[in-house]
């Protein structure tokens, strides 16, 4: 390539000091990448516009000693050295025939596979069984137990069956507190039971365990079977509040004072269960139900952490498999006071709305934290 103005190289030095003249230099311009031996130094060449990409140079003899290949950058040293011109000229016709040899050296195609396919695994599939059903109208048609499970056999009329049976609102039926307000449904609860929740914000989360249990016996007539605990202990028994007893209170003192006429209409047993509301809550439930073990969980028991504040959840129904292990379904009121409704399980949407019943597990519902040690029953009548 001839040298034009901007094109000419820089002038070379030797030992004999700069600009020394030396005779003509053949310059080759290879657009290739050069494969350095091990041992061997690369050494990057100066990006200026008086220098072309990478250059190899050739001198001769009487240029520099060992008739050296060198970079056009006087400073840099030499990248390596050739001995004679044949020598030059064998160089660059074997470097022109083994770059394909180079570039078919970088290509890896994949190789091919000979061997026989490996066979797709099988997995079995997991039994579908439907658990809701919008259709029903009570609490064992809506929501049924996952597969493998069974419903827990119950004593026929006993308070564990009549939860299980309790008749719920319609499929999408929303939650009102008692001020009609909406409590949205934001994957909350799944089914609302059919009982209301009265005018008053007062049928919370233990007075709708109690409200349960109290309606359960009253649509018996077991009268003498309704009875709870105040904050104080006082003992309130529906057997006096029929017999037209009401509850007279002065500070921390209660009695009781003929001052209505007897009666068992359910208005009066209403107004019976709002005084009940009023001074009971899950502090003075908790010390009335007793331990429960959570292995052997049966419909009617309940979740209960008594405080201020406190909650307290109601097991509605038990699901049991061969092996024993048991699943169980759950319902609350809240504040304020509103409908009582059955609860979703968030942290296993495979066997929601039911729950497994573990020992030392934590129960977390989509209102509150509960532990296996928070179980709780009814004292046996």
């Amino acid at each position: 390539m001839p040298n034009g103005p901007g094109n000419s190289p820089p002038p070379l030095s030797d030992a004999n000091g700069p600009n020394h003249n030396h005779a003509e230099v053949q310059t080759h311009h290879l657009e290739i990448s050069l494969i350095i031996p091990i041992g061997f130094e690369k050494h990057p060449i100066p990006s200026t516009p008086n220098y072309l990409r990478c250059p190899i140079v050739f001198a001769d003899d009487a240029l520099r000693k060992g008739n050296t290949c060198y970079s056009p950058e006087p400073s840099l040293p030499p990248l390596f050295s050739i001995k004679s011109a044949p020598l030059r000229s064998r160089f660059m016709k074997n470097l022109l025939l083994l770059t394909p040899l180079f570039l078919l050296a970088c290509w890896d195609p994949a190789p091919e596979n000979t061997s026989e396919p490996l066979p797709t695994p099988q997995i079995p599939e997991k039994p579908v069984t439907k658990i809701y059903h919008p259709e029903g109208d009570h609490l064992a048609e809506r929501i049924t137990p996952p597969a493998g499970y069974q419903r827990l056999a119950v004593q026929e009329g006993s308070f564990a069956e009549y939860l299980r049976n309790f008749p719920l609102m319609p499929h999408g039926s929303l939650v009102y507190t008692c001020d009609s307000s909406i409590i949205p449904n934001d994957h909350y609860y799944c089914a609302v039971l059919q009982i209301d929740v009265g005018k008053k914000d007062l049928q919370q989360c233990a007075d709708a365990v109690m409200r349960l249990k109290a309606e359960y016996h009253y649509g018996k007539q077991e009268y003498d079977s309704i009875h709870f605990n105040l904050t104080n202990g006082f003992r309130m028994n529906y057997s006096a509040w029929k017999e037209g007893k009401r509850l007279v209170v002065k500070g921390n003192q209660t009695y009781w004072k003929n001052s209505a006429a007897p009666s068992t209409d359910y208005a009066s047993f209403r107004r019976y269960l709002d005084r009940v509301y009023t001074y009971a809550g899950t502090l003075s439930l908790s010390k009335e139900l007793k331990p429960a073990s959570i292995d052997r969980i049966v419909p009617g028991e309940v979740f209960i952490q008594g405080g201020s504040p406190g909650h307290a959840v109601i097991v509605m129904d038990v699901a049991e498999n061969a092996e024993g292990e048991r699943l169980f379904l759950l319902a609350q009121s809240y504040m304020p006071a509103q409908n009582i409704h059955v609860l979703v399980n968030r942290n296993e949407p495979d066997i929601s709305p039911w729950y497994r019943a573990k020992e030392s597990q934590s129960i977390s519902t989509p209102a509150w934290h509960f532990y296996s040690e928070d179980l709780m029953a009814f004292p046996a009548m």
